[in-house]
Parts: structure tokens; C-alpha cells; sequence
């Protein structure tokens, strides 16, 4: 049962048929094409990876790791993906820099969309000049008005 349960592990993404005694595996390729082999070992290492020797001597590594070659931990000697890739950058889509592909925030989000140097705001018929601090918008100068909120008269 060891064995099986290492040669499914290993060609998870091809169809794996297991003859009763489970010493003898039919894998059927991509391509229609059929084997049959007896495993004659599975050696399992500390770090997950496993190898599975089958009776013509051949030996199947699995090497699992970051297949995604845009990541920052992308490993070319992986044959199974094994979800860890990290893709860093600027993850808060409220930022110019946002990143879609980013899994890991780098705190390169700097510029806050809609709020830039050159835009204003306009309030009681005044302009202000926005600006940034830290990850929020607000006007260069204190507000000009002679009225709270709920439209009343500030005292002078």
C-alpha cells in the first residue's frame, strides 16, 4: 500500500490504475500509451520529495517547490507545484503600484489613487491643494468655511 499510495502521490496529473497485489501499476500517458512496472522501492526524504524505483530501473524524483517562474522563490528543478510560491509587491488595489499577481505585500504601494500632487478638492467655494500622508488624502491647508457640517454659523 506504501507504494501505491507514492507512485499516486507522485503522477497525481496522470491516470494511475493499481492491479490488486499493488506491485504492478498501468499508467496510462498523455498520450495513450501504457505501462506496466512493478515498484520495487519508494525511498521518502525529509524534505517531502520522494523517489520511486520501478523494476526497469528507472528512478522517478518528485521535487516539489515554486513552478511559477515570475516568482520571487521559483525553483527550476520542481516537477510538482507545491503552492509556495511568493510573488512580492504592492497588494492594496487602492495604490498606483497595486500588483494583481502579488501574494506578499513589499511596501512599494506609495501613491494612493486619486490622490496625487496636482489634484484638488474644492469645499464651501474654496480649491485645496490635496496631498499624501501616510496612505491618506488630505487638503495642504486647514479648511477655510464659516459653517459646521450641519450648515450652522461658526461663531466668529
Amino acid at each position: 500500500m506504501r507504494h501505491l499510495l507514492a507512485v499516486l502521490m507522485f503522477l497525481a496529473s496522470v491516470p494511475l490504475f493499481a492491479q490488486e497485489d499493488c506491485d504492478v501499476f498501468n499508467i496510462q500517458e498523455l498520450s495513450a500509451a501504457y505501462l506496466n512496472f512493478s515498484v520495487d522501492s519508494t525511498i521518502l526524504q525529509s524534505d517531502g520529495s520522494y523517489e520511486v524505483y520501478l523494476s526497469n530501473g528507472t528512478t522517478y524524483t518528485q521535487v516539489l517547490g515554486c513552478m511559477d517562474a515570475a516568482a520571487d522563490n521559483y525553483d527550476a528543478s520542481a516537477n510538482v507545484d507545491d503552492g509556495s510560491c511568493v510573488i512580492t509587491g504592492c497588494t492594496d488595489a487602492a495604490y498606483m503600484e497595486f500588483n494583481a499577481s502579488a501574494n506578499t505585500d513589499d511596501d512599494s504601494c506609495t501613491t494612493l489613487i486619486g490622490c496625487s500632487e496636482s489634484d484638488f478638492a474644492s469645499m464651501d467655494g474654496y480649491n485645496y491643494d490635496i496631498v499624501t500622508i501616510g496612505d491618506q488624502c488630505w487638503f495642504a491647508e486647514n479648511l477655510r468655511t464659516t459653517v459646521y457640517a450641519d450648515d450652522s454659523n461658526i461663531p466668529e
